[in-house]
């Protein structure tokens, strides 16, 4: 009975280590888009880190340069030799470097990264390493491939296989260094040891930032992407609340919306504003005779009729209720308002669409128009008000004909 369990149990183990394995130490999975967008926002942080090594490498040179002077001031530069090299040795290796990425060196914005900046990225990576590794084969020491792998380590994000690629060229080149200058073979062996210790260390730390920040980097796109879902089924919603759901024109709540802020630039302006209230004649007729269906199928063909004929901006049609309809003309007279109500009276009647409880035989419609010129006192309540009174003075004297507020 044991036998038969241990493979249950060992599997049980192995499938423990691979979620660990993918939980902890795994990096995550991204398309070739994602790695591209990934890859970018990481170089601009690069750039800008790299930027920010370089200030501090010379506030250090600053600063060792001043203790190295107060030493030698007091006679102790032979004590602190290690130092006073290192100090030598960052002035003449490191400072150049450092004032080159200051002044030519430019952080791009995240929409201005290109292939071109990659390149610059990884060059003054290689510029770095290559000062890090005269460094330690002039002072035969690998305090500064320690500093320097750390320091990439914490503030520096590449691909795995780039930044594989700098610490094994680097060693490399460190070990064929050491062997070109003769140095003693236990010596060699012995900062290589150390060298391969730094750069695990170092690996380890570079591994678990790349997964965190790609991490990061996934969630911040997921939110985005939730966020931009959501925002266009906002933009949807708010939509579908202003068009009519039948006619697929602005609503009545549109409508007002749209009335009231034309009245306030009017009354800013100065400048007349018409409103035209529509109405199918003898609609309920219409409804009783051919069915809902083809009632609603009247009101499409109607309502896309009117919308086609507006063409300025800031003027709108829209379904005000029922077999209604209202238009809105910013910037036009009662003349004018006139012509155009006429215009639309005809544009319905060359439908022809057949109506047998009509007189005339097909659908047409009333229109009431009125114009004025707002004022600040005022409200637009007394624009439909009047339009209302002229599109009943228009139902009464026969239907399909226009009335002004003139005739009121």
């Amino acid at each position: 009975m044991k036998n038969k369990d241990n493979p249950g149990v060992i599997l049980k183990w192995l499938q423990g280590v691979q979620n660990l394995y993918v939980k902890s130490v795994k990096l995550p999975e991204m398309s070739k888009q994602r790695t591209l967008e990934f890859i970018n926002q990481t170089t601009v942080a690069n750039l800008s880190n790299v930027r920010l090594i370089a200030v501090l490498l010379i506030l250090e040179d600053i600063l060792l340069l001043t203790i190295v002077g107060l030493l030698s001031i007091r006679g102790l530069s032979e004590e602190f030799s290690t130092l006073v090299q290192i100090s030598w040795t960052n002035t003449i290796i490191f400072v150049p470097i450092a004032v080159i990425i200051l002044l030519f060196i430019k952080v791009p914005g995240r929409n201005e990264i290109s292939a071109k900046h990659n390149v610059i990225d990884n060059l003054i990576i290689s510029v770095i390493f290559a000062g890090v590794l005269i460094s330690c084969l002039w002072t035969g020491d690998s305090t500064f491939y320690l500093v320097a792998v750390l320091l990439f380590s914490l503030v520096i994000s590449k691909p795995v296989n780039i930044m594989s690629a700098f610490y094994l060229v680097f060693l490399l080149l460190y070990g064929l260094g050491m062997m070109a200058m003769n140095w003693q073979t236990d010596r060699i062996v012995s900062n290589l040891a150390e060298s391969l210790r730094i750069t695990a260390i170092g690996f380890l730390i570079f591994w678990i930032r790349l997964r965190n920040n790609m991490l990061i980097f996934q969630r911040e796109k997921l939110i985005n992407s939730q966020n931009a879902e959501l925002m266009k089924a906002n933009s949807i919603l708010r939509d579908l609340s202003l068009l009519d759901p039948l006619t697929q024109i602005p609503n009545r709540r549109s409508f007002e919306r749209h009335l009231a802020v034309e009245w306030k630039r009017a009354a800013r302006e100065g400048i007349p504003l018409s409103v035209l209230l529509i109405d199918i004649d003898y609609f309920k007729n219409y409804n009783d005779c051919y069915g809902h269906l083809t009632g609603d199928n009247c009101l499409n063909t109607v309502a896309s009729a009117l919308q086609k004929c507006i063409g300025r901006v800031g003027d709108m049609v829209a379904r005000y209720g029922g077999e209604e309809f209202v238009v809105i003309l910013p910037n036009n007279d009662t003349k004018g308002a006139i012509a155009f109500a006429e215009k639309l009276r005809k544009v319905i009647s060359d439908l022809n669409i057949p109506h047998e409880l009509s007189p005339l035989g097909y659908v047409s419609i009333s229109i009431g128009a009125v114009s004025l010129r707002p004022d600040k006192q005022s409200t637009s309540s007394v624009l439909l008000e009047a339009a209302d009174k002229a599109l009943y003075l228009a139902k009464g004297n026969g239907r399909n004909q226009v009335q002004s507020a003139l005739n009121i």
